[in-house]
């Protein structure tokens, strides 16, 4: 979906480790309609993603 709306290919290498963690919380939050933690890791991970390709 995200070569189809333009952007590079994802790179998510950032979620290995420690990254896991911050994913996992954003899942959480998003449970509870709280949407702005997977916003930012997404836009961080877009942002890294570009930066490789």
């Amino acid at each position: 979906m995200a070569l189809q709306a333009g952007l590079p290919f994802l790179d998510f290498r950032s979620m290995a480790g420690e990254g896991k963690r911050t994913y996992i919380t954003a899942i959480q939050a998003g449970l509870d309609k709280d949407y702005a933690p997977m916003g930012r890791l997404f836009q961080r991970i877009i942002g890294e993603s570009g930066q490789t390709s």
